[in-house]
């Protein structure tokens, strides 16, 4: 790109400095990372792209096709904005929310649950809603206000496994401090000021264990993981 034959140097480093048509320009470390990413999805298919430069001049440029799903789990699960709330993205209706109108699910990452599978350890009995598209629990003597009226509606839904936080150091790609509320049932996220819950007031989270959820990492992720190991090496060859 810089090799004179469409931008000048001067116009790469102005891309570079004002971050023109770049999603990431500094990722935190010190080291070089621009990037554009992109992704489409369509039908349960799913295309992730990163191109990105690094480094003092090195580029590269990931597409992934595949299932981005692992086995036993279910893509699609985001956090609504407005109250918290963890909620399933794929259906046509984003879910009424105890906030007001409908989830927001668009500012947010996207998760994977485990479902219907005895291969990962953790509670089960968590259930989707099909009228106000939240997770719940549904091992409790009350299924929960529902936003969309009356209870939680678990008619159709599978069998959700939530893994809980030990004493051990998170997985990678994965996310910590989401909460049950024991007013509403849901799942919320825990880690910014309590809102709107359907039962009334805010989310309670007394008595919450701590949920840790798996995230969907694209293709930009996952080149750049791989730059921060091939890092490593040479970092651990300077301390020595």
């Amino acid at each position: 790109m810089n090799d004179g034959r469409i931008l000048t140097q001067a116009q790469v480093q102005d891309m570079e400095a004002t971050q023109m048509g770049w999603d990431t320009l500094q990722d935190g470390t010190g080291y070089r990372w621009v990037e554009k990413k992109g992704g489409w999805g369509a039908g349960g298919t799913t295309i992730s792209t990163s191109i990105a430069l690094f480094g003092p001049g090195v580029y590269g440029a990931l597409f992934v096709n595949s299932d981005i799903s692992a086995p036993g789990h279910q893509n699609n699960w985001k956090w609504c904005n407005k109250c918290q709330t963890l909620v399933f993205a794929g259906n046509a209706s984003a879910g009424a929310c105890p906030a007001g109108g409908m989830h927001d699910n668009t500012k947010g990452g996207t998760y994977l649950i485990a479902m219907n599978t005895s291969a990962v350890m953790g509670q089960d009995n968590w259930r989707w809603c099909n009228k106000c598209q939240a997770l719940s629990f549904a091992g409790s003597r009350t299924l929960g206000t529902c936003s969309a009226g009356g209870v939680h509606d678990h008619a159709g839904s599978g069998n959700y496994v939530l893994m809980q936080k030990g004493g051990a150091a998170l997985p990678d790609d994965s996310q910590e401090n989401w909460r049950w509320c024991k007013k509403c049932q849901v799942l919320a996220f825990a880690g910014n000021p309590s809102t709107a819950c359907a039962a009334g007031g805010v989310h309670d989270y007394t008595s919450s264990g701590n949920y840790v959820l798996e995230t969907v990492v694209g293709a930009d992720t996952v080149l750049h993981n791989a730059y921060m190991k091939a890092l490593k090496p040479k970092a651990a060859a300077a301390v020595a």
